[in-house]
């Protein structure tokens, strides 16, 4: 399940009111997942659960500009940014393709915060735990709020809300929800300052309002080449002149004639046994009584997923559709190979033509030996281009040419949608 908050405009007297009017509650776990992690800490927060399947937690994977970036927290903005992607596309699945657009995303996303966070030091803007901790309890996200088991008397009830927030299998998908809020509210103050350092003058307003209310009114006449009497035929020098004079006129801009080649990724029969046990550890925990949804935040791809949403039967897999139908409400299933990868659902209820289940979803993942081997033959196919014409070493690595639209010098985008970095192929 993914969290799309609900767009907030604040004012300073609604931020004011809003600290004034409601009454923050702190209770252990909502306090235990964001007392002391604002900013770039909550992301460490995000991927911090005690995930058996990281072998280095506290690695370095990057540095931008001079700051570190961690294991922790470039899994929590991935996490993060899958979520969105799920969200945006309207996807429930993620094929390879889309988990590498999300791979990028997710570096794109993080040295945008990183540089949003020098500005926010420079102008001294903060978030605190109870700003936060207000929105988030008062205004719960888009999805949840006609939610059949949060309603009482037919109206959306605060205090199983709270509930909802308090379970500690719903930790992942409130820590997101929080986060996007804390993404949205520094900026929301930023625009806030930006708007109140200058203020409009009267003499100002008066100019605009005339000038807004002002009316012209004009009459044109075009002279064509129509109205001579005599027909002028200029001589070549004047036409030579005029030429030097605006050659600027005449020059075509710098176009590139493109053809690309498509390396493909294939699956090793490696990687489709390390998904295979990855599942059969989370199926055997299930088996020794741990509940469905702390077995989801070990082991599933999917971590958002620990609370179940209602969809059509129509749109499920042939394959999940069959394991759903031979469930019963609180069952889940063995592992099962669906099109994204090994699987166990559980149904949680079920009407005619629609059910509601929650999943651990492991994928086929492409190890490292793989994409060792694919990048070699990448360089190899590059330094052996210095020498050997495109289409023959492209016949060589048993790689179709394929046609691209020209890029002329000042174009922006390449027009090819497969093609992910489109600013680095353009440079």
């Amino acid at each position: 399940m993914t969290s799309e908050a609900m767009p907030i405009e604040f004012s300073p007297m609604m931020l004011s009111d809003m600290r004034r009017n409601i009454r923050v509650v702190m209770f252990i776990v909502a306090a235990a997942f964001i007392a002391g992690f604002l900013m770039s800490e909550l992301w460490r927060m995000i991927g911090d659960r005690g995930d058996r399947r990281s072998a280095n937690p506290q690695g370095l994977v990057a540095k931008v500009g001079d700051h570190n970036v961690t294991n922790d927290e470039y899994r929590g903005v991935v996490s993060y940014i899958t979520d969105k992607y799920k969200s945006d596309n309207k996807l429930r699945d993620l094929s390879n393709e889309d988990y590498q657009a999300v791979e990028q995303q997710a570096w794109e996303y993080l040295t945008s915060e990183l540089t949003w966070s020098k500005v926010f030091q420079a102008g001294k803007i903060g978030v605190t735990n109870d700003e936060i901790m207000e929105i988030g309890q008062s205004i719960p996200p888009e999805e949840l709020r006609n939610k059949p088991e949060l309603m009482t008397d037919g109206k959306f009830d605060p205090q199983k809300y709270m509930q909802v927030i308090n379970a500690p299998e719903n930790r992942e998908y409130f820590t997101k929800y929080f986060r996007q809020i804390l993404e949205m509210l520094p900026r929301e103050k930023f625009r806030i300052d930006v708007m109140n350092a200058y203020r409009v003058t009267n003499p100002e307003v008066d100019d605009a309002l005339t000038a807004a209310n002002t009316k012209w009114k004009t009459t044109t006449l075009f002279f064509g080449s129509q109205v001579l009497k005599e027909k002028v035929e200029p001589t070549e020098a004047e036409v030579r002149a005029w030429y030097e004079a605006h050659k600027d006129k005449f020059q075509r801009k710098e176009t590139r004639q493109l053809r690309r080649v498509f390396f493909p990724l294939a699956v090793a029969r490696e990687d489709s046994a390390a998904a295979k046990e990855a599942i059969d550890r989370a199926y055997d925990q299930l088996l020794k009584g741990e509940t469905f949804n702390l077995t989801t935040l070990d082991y599933s791809d999917l971590e958002g997923e620990t609370l179940s949403a209602m969809i059509l039967r129509a749109g499920l897999d042939k394959e999940t559709d069959s394991v759903v139908a031979r469930l019963k409400p609180g069952q889940y299933s063995s592992p099962y190979l669906a099109a994204y990868g090994w699987q166990i659902v559980q149904l949680d209820s079920a009407k005619k033509d629609s059910v509601a289940f929650r999943r651990i979803l492991v994928r086929v993942k492409l190890g490292a030996e793989v994409l060792a081997t694919v990048r070699d033959s990448v360089r190899g196919f590059i330094e052996k281009s210095a020498t050997e014409k495109f289409d023959t070493l492209a016949a060589r690595f048993g790689l179709p040419v394929r046609p691209m639209r020209p890029l002329v010098s000042d174009q922006k985008e390449l027009g090819d949608p497969d093609v992910e970095n489109q600013g680095a192929a353009i440079e």
